[in-house]
């Protein structure tokens, strides 16, 4: 049995296509809803920005005044304790894709159980646009700065950026007894 060979150039046409049409498919239902809570220009920064800096945010005291920057976040206003660039920094690509990707956000539960304490934000800055999202840790949850947006974070991302913040700001080791007894 003898196959032409534009038979095989046009199944494997037709394979190629299918399978585009496939990867597009699935990329579109795993990424539906986190693309339409952030909306196209946060999502691209997040996915593609060249300037990325974490923030350690401090709480809200209300009766000190702070001077420095602040972070907008859920109706505080919080002061930024410290930043770090970490656009090069290994790993963060995969934290990229996580804040995009549906199943890492728990779509359906309340926001209302945990008063958050927003103790870290990342800043996507590129040719002047900027988006940040400030994380929750104590209550799993991320929110857009300067907007009402926020949703629940799986508890498995959860755990993953709390190892993530605090390889990023690492508290400062206490003197040793003997130095403090001087």
């Amino acid at each position: 049995m003898r196959v032409s060979g534009k038979l095989i150039v046009l199944t494997l046409v037709a394979l190629g296509l299918g399978t585009t049409l496939f990867s597009l498919w699935f990329t579109y239902r795993s990424t539906y809803r986190t693309l339409r809570m952030w909306g196209p220009e946060t999502a691209r920064l997040i996915q593609a920005a060249q300037q990325v800096t974490v923030l350690r945010l401090e709480p809200d005291i209300g009766d000190v005044a702070v001077d420095g920057p602040r972070l907008q976040v859920g109706g505080e206003t919080l002061p930024i304790a410290q930043q770090r660039d970490f656009s090069q920094v290994r790993g963060l690509i995969h934290l990229r894709q996580a804040l995009l990707q549906d199943a890492n956000f728990r779509w359906d539960a309340p926001l209302d159980e945990c008063q958050p304490m927003w103790g870290y934000a990342l800043r996507f800055e590129q040719q002047g646009r900027t988006a940040t999202l400030a994380f929750s840790l104590d209550c799993g949850r991320v929110a857009l700065a300067d907007s009402d947006t926020a949703v629940a974070l799986s508890p498995a991302v959860t755990e993953g950026l709390a190892d993530f913040f605090a390889e990023s700001f690492p508290k400062q080791a206490e003197p040793p007894a003997s130095e403090v007894a001087e």
